[in-house]
């Protein structure tokens, strides 16, 4: 039985002994810590202390064995193929910071996304490098600003929310243009919902755009299935999974003045997120808007549409609250 943090000197190097043979290790050794369950769960805690300058230890139980290791930092240049998921779960969760795509990845964009991330949210010397308190933060910022998921569904009444999946054949078809795609994707793009929080941010936490007195009014459109459409008499696609649109309040009043419209769309999602205007064809992988003059007057409209069809897999489409967030990055790395 090994206690941590000791105040007895023989009890410490005991302690310090046995970190030292038991790190990347199993071991048979009983750890006692003396910290709050996670969620009344004693199977899975974080204990985040240096030892012999190797921080951050996770402790995980397996049986009757612990597995110690330190968490590992990520940067440009690394590949998912050797690290799984988490680096395309960094680039969906930090895709409002600047603007990206969901690549499996650590790319250059990948780096300048974190390095804003890092800037704006945790207000820090940017180094574009993940390590473990940038991994926390992304968990915090993902569970702080809250989806009201309700809002996002068809309103058809024959579909469940999200369509029938309708016109599979065009799926990842290449020969056909996204604006013309005609297939109900399953659900809405992960892409969209984290830069809706990110736009969250930067409206109520940022202190140069909180200043704006702007908030989310709701998400005033979300999926469209074809029966929708049909209802409305509308041809466009966009809202088959790729598209939200938007309102807004000033002051805690909903705006319907262009020129509100105008200031959010410049000094928010120009500015922060990186999106384009109107879907001109050197516009690829990035967040579109729609603009005054193409009829998005007195709402928001932003979408993926033209992300490349790799991004465009049904794996990136949600249709249930807990897919948008997902498992603990942190988890990840174990």
């Amino acid at each position: 039985k090994v206690t941590l943090e000791p105040k007895d000197a023989t009890q410490k190097k005991a302690y310090l002994d046995t970190i030292n043979k038991a790190e990347n290790k199993k071991t048979n050794l009983y750890l006692a810590i003396d910290a709050e369950s996670k969620d009344n769960n004693w199977a899975e805690v974080l204990y985040d202390e240096v030892f012999n300058a190797t921080p951050n230890v996770w402790l995980k139980e397996q049986g009757k064995q612990f597995g110690l290791g330190s968490v590992r930092e990520y940067k440009k240049g690394d590949k998912g193929v050797d690290y799984g998921e988490i680096l395309q779960e960094i680039n969906i969760r930090l895709a409002g910071f600047g603007g990206n795509v969901p690549d499996e990845d650590f790319t250059e964009r990948t780096e300048k996304t974190v390095k804003q991330f890092q800037k704006d949210y945790m207000k820090i010397e940017p180094t574009g490098v993940v390590d473990h308190k940038t991994l926390e933060a992304i968990d915090h910022f993902g569970k702080k600003y809250d989806i009201s998921f309700s809002e996002v569904k068809c309103v058809c009444g024959t579909c469940k929310g999200f369509g029938k999946g309708l016109y599979p054949e065009e799926k990842q078809d290449k020969l056909i243009a996204e604006k013309n795609r005609k297939y109900e994707y399953p659900g809405i793009h992960r892409s969209l919902f984290w830069a809706l929080k990110t736009v969250s941010f930067y409206l109520e936490d940022f202190s140069e755009t909180k200043k704006l007195n702007y908030s989310l009014n709701k998400i005033s459109s979300g999926y469209r299935c074809k029966q929708d459409n049909l209802n409305n008499s509308r041809k466009s696609t966009n809202h088959m999974g790729k598209a939200l649109d938007l309102h807004f309040n000033k002051k805690d009043k909903r705006t319907r003045k262009n020129s509100d419209i105008e200031e959010i769309r410049k000094k928010i999602f120009e500015k922060y997120l990186g999106a384009k205007y109107d879907w001109l064809a050197s516009q690829n992988n990035v967040f579109n808007l729609e603009s005054t003059k193409t009829g998005a007057t007195t709402w928001v409209h932003y979408d993926v549409r033209e992300f490349n069809l790799k991004y465009l897999k049904d794996s990136f489409f949600v249709n249930k609250k807990n897919d948008i967030v997902g498992n603990n990055l942190i988890k990840l790395t174990l």
